[in-house]
């Protein structure tokens, strides 16, 4: 808008850009090639930052998971590491595995 385009108009240039079809941006009344340059070039801009946006907070989200591992007592987690089931996930209709019907692995 500061380059003297409409309002009207600047909704269907950014409108064009966010669809990616160049040649519609085109046909927007009072585009010139230097708002088409400076449009592009701050769309390309926003879509980096955006990134880069995500790109930091899963790099916090990561620092905070790798201290926590560090910071984990491996005895007490050992502990608490049994083949117990406190649970089940589904109902009782679940059949419990034969081993003794299963295949044998071959080795070789």
């Amino acid at each position: 808008m500061n380059a003297g385009l409409s309002e009207s108009s600047a909704i269907a240039l950014v409108t064009a850009i966010a669809t990616g079809n160049v040649s519609v941006a085109d046909n927007v009344p009072g585009v010139t090639a230097q708002i088409l340059q400076a449009a592009s070039a701050a769309a390309h801009t926003a879509y980096f930052k955006s990134f880069q946006v995500v790109y930091y907070a899963s790099i916090a989200f990561g620092a905070c998971a790798i201290i926590s591992a560090i910071c984990v007592n491996g005895r007490l987690m050992e502990s608490k590491m049994t083949s117990e089931i406190a649970r089940k996930l589904q109902g009782s209709h679940i059949e419990e595995l034969d081993v003794e019907r299963l295949p044998e692995k071959q080795e070789g």
